[in-house]
């Protein structure tokens, strides 16, 4: 933990905001790992530090002796779901979603609908409490969000060695139960692209497929003829068969196929970008819907000693000779002042923008965000709402503010004599994920960059505000979400 201190960015400026100090869940940690008895408890420890720093970027990796997981996931025989997230963050009331009637020796068993009041005989606001110091995402409503995959995930203080019991309420009466635990294998299915776009009649009602690209899908609907909903998924793109093999390519194809002829007519574009992790950087996208020329996030990398060595500079920034020489102009600095994340293929970095089509749409803009629009997607909602402004309405949860540039990995091994462990540092290349050494105990990426505007004013953690808050509630699948979302914004929108 203290080598994450040293060489943190920004990961740590969101833990601040959270009620237990750094230094707290460390000392916290340290008690439990004096405890552990088994190679896989101590794995499991080092698997909370993760979760305790919040960076969506940075994930551990344990070599097999230590991973307490292996090959099998936690499955319970129940779901649980918050009733309704409030935008500001206050612990919600949980509700069981289902139970699995073949689990359960007799009928009396949870049901879909039970107030969970406990789990293992403690409360579930002290399990919330927990869950936010557990959780990546910078705000509490988010981390709520993601308390049943963090319990099961064994983050928080439960693990598949406990026994599992809950208590719940139903109609003014208080039910326990034992509730099983299985084991279940994890199996990787291969990924199917073969089919980018579906016909969208729960999550766009009324909205018909218009135009297919790779991960950017145009729906429109005779009801408001003068909308376009863009389902713009990803902006990660595989080496595989398909014809579309990038995001220039992706973005060229949507402005000849559809955006060209059809811009002029339309009045309110709708970008759904929920549940987009990210990829490739934006800028083609960027450039597509933008009307003036434009600069992503900026950044500023942390002066760790590693960058004294020009290998580490050239994977951390990306092999950009502009970097190297900003580096060399302020090497004494903790942090080398802003400089745009993406320079610009001609001129000056830091004075030259990135150009825009002709004509552009010079209409109204309405974003639909969740808290896993993360790392390249977090770059393009901020960018478009930094120049859009006003002319950008954004709906749903807010985004997770996480756009990390610059990573590192801390890889940590145990030794038989005094200090009785050792750790080293690499840089993270662009597009790697860690793999342990299985002579260690783990891998942990760490970011060693925060993410700034031109003004070193920083925006690392601080997710986009919303102008209409609306999260699912317990009942709803997420295209049930989606589709009473967009039906909120488009009452506003005219026809």
């Amino acid at each position: 933990m203290a080598e994450i201190s040293r060489l943190d960015g920004d990961g740590l400026l969101v833990r601040r905001n959270k009620a237990l100090s750094w230094a707290s869940i460390a000392g916290q940690l340290r008690v439990e790992l004096d405890k552990a008895q088994t190679p896989e408890e101590i794995g499991r420890i080092f698997a909370r530090v993760d979760a305790a720093y919040p960076n969506l970027h940075a994930h551990i990796n344990l070599s097999p002796k230590y991973d307490y997981r292996g090959k099998t996931r936690v499955g319970l025989p129940i779901s649980v779901y918050p009733e309704e997230i409030k935008e500001d963050g206050s612990i919600p009331t949980f509700r069981i979603g289902g139970a699995r009637k073949e689990f359960f020796s007799t009928d009396l068993r949870p049901k879909s609908g039970d107030v969970l009041l406990s789990i293992n005989g403690r409360t579930i606001q002290e399990w919330a409490k927990e869950n936010i110091e557990f959780c990546k995402y910078p705000l509490a409503s988010q981390c709520h969000i993601e308390f049943f995959r963090n319990f099961k995930m064994e983050l928080l203080s439960w693990n598949r060695s406990q026994k599992l019991s809950i208590d719940v309420l139903r109609k003014g009466e208080t039910l326990s139960f034992s509730v099983p635990i299985t084991l279940d294998e994890v199996s990787k299915a291969p990924h199917d692209n073969t089919q980018t776009c579906r016909v969208e009649n729960e999550r766009y009602l009324n909205f018909q497929l218009a135009y297919e690209g790779r991960n950017l899908c145009a729906y429109e609907s005779k009801n408001h003829p003068a909308v376009a909903v863009l389902r713009l998924n990803s902006f990660n793109y595989r080496k595989d068969n398909h014809p579309i093999q990038s995001i220039s390519e992706d973005a060229r194809e949507f402005e000849q196929k559809y955006w060209l002829r059809n811009k002029s007519r339309l009045k309110t574009v709708v970008i759904d970008l929920i549940d987009n992790y990210g990829g490739d950087k934006s800028l083609a996208w960027l450039s597509t819907f933008l009307a003036e020329p434009y600069q992503e996030q900026w950044v500023e990398i942390k002066n760790i000693k590693e960058l004294q060595s020009p290998d580490w500079r050239k994977i951390s920034f990306y092999g950009e000779a502009a970097k190297e020489k900003h580096f060399h102009r302020f090497a004494s600095a903790e942090f080398l002042p802003p400089i745009p994340q993406f320079c610009p293929p001609i001129g000056n970095c830091s004075e030259h923008l990135w150009p825009v089509r002709e004509k552009p749409f010079m209409g109204q803009y309405i974003f639909l965000l969740n808290h896993d629009c993360i790392s390249s997607c977090v770059g393009f909602a901020w960018t478009m709402k930094n120049y859009l402004k006003e002319r950008l309405f954004v709906a749903g949860i807010p985004d997770s503010g996480d756009s990390t540039y610059a990573r590192a990995y801390i890889q940590g091994a145990l030794l038989d004599k005094a200090p009785f462990y050792q750790v080293t540092t690499t840089p993270q290349a662009h597009g790697s994920h860690a793999r342990a050494n299985f002579s260690g105990v783990f891998q942990q990426a760490v970011s060693i960059s925060m993410s700034t505007n031109a003004r070193g004013e920083i925006i690392s953690g601080r997710p986009l505000s919303v102008n209409l808050f609306l999260a699912p509630t317990w009942q709803q699948t997420p295209d049930e979400w989606v589709s009473s979302l967009l039906e909120k914004v488009l009452v506003s929108v005219p026809r």
